[in-house]
């Protein structure tokens, strides 16, 4: 493979300077590009999608780059002038590892710089509206019936505070939900699938206690049979 590929750039930035929590986002030569929020102060998850926008190119003596992080992607707290960051880079090929700030190679929220004089920030009014719809069109030849069905689904998202987000769906649409990679098992116990819907992953961190899931419900997805009822596809959701 190309030896460009061989090397990542990520950058880690806390927005609440808490060491606890932040967002990572990663970037190679030819473009490619990763993010992830940090589900406790040292694992990150990359089931969070952040809108950004990232760049590279090479040239003679290596490759340059550039992030756009729009400041709607992010939560932080707009009385606060100082945000955690740090900055990583990996050399693959080189087994090599590099940040700005690290602790015994660890490189994290709770080992990071500060970047001061963020001042006169703006999320805008914080609502994302999403509308979709759907359609069912069907056609029985046997009896020369037709039937259609349009379904119109809308997602809410709004930052009450900088630290409350409020979530609203209607008639939710999963219809463009990555599907599951295919699994053979014939034990008896159920098989666990990762979340993968937007409306269930936003600040899903917040339910989580070092590492661990807590309350009720949080298992929002599963397959297999339970006691007494036929086989669903799901059976319970986080909200």
């Amino acid at each position: 493979g190309s030896r460009s590929a061989c090397f990542i750039i990520t950058q880690i930035i806390d927005p609440f300077n808490n060491k606890r929590s932040g967002y990572s986002f990663t970037l190679n030569p030819n473009g490619v590009r990763q993010e992830a929020i940090y589900a406790t102060a040292t694992r990150a998850s990359d089931q969070w999608d952040g809108i950004w926008h990232g760049a590279a190119t090479k040239v003679d003596d290596g490759w340059t780059m550039e992030m756009a992080i729009p400041f709607n992607t992010v939560t932080f707290d707009p009385n606060d002038d100082t945000w955690g960051v740090n900055f990583y880079r990996r050399v693959i090929r080189k087994t090599e590892r590099m940040a700005w700030e690290s602790r015994n190679g660890a490189v994290n929220p709770t080992v990071s710089g500060e970047m001061y004089g963020l001042q006169n920030l703006n999320q805008g009014i914080g609502l994302d509206v999403t509308p979709s719809a759907s359609s069912i069109y069907t056609k029985d030849r046997e009896i020369s019936a037709t039937d259609t069905e349009f379904d119109p689904s809308l997602d809410i998202n709004y930052k009450i505070t900088p630290s409350i987000n409020g979530l609203v769906t209607f008639n939710t649409d999963f219809a463009a939900t990555e599907v599951d990679g295919r699994r053979l098992d014939l034990q008896r116990f159920s098989l666990f699938f990762p979340e993968k819907r937007a409306f269930f992953l936003t600040d899903f961190d917040i339910f989580q206690f070092g590492g661990v899931p807590t309350g009720g419900g949080h298992w929002s997805r599963a397959v297999g049979l339970r006691s007494g009822t036929n086989g669903l596809a799901f059976f319970s959701r986080r909200i």
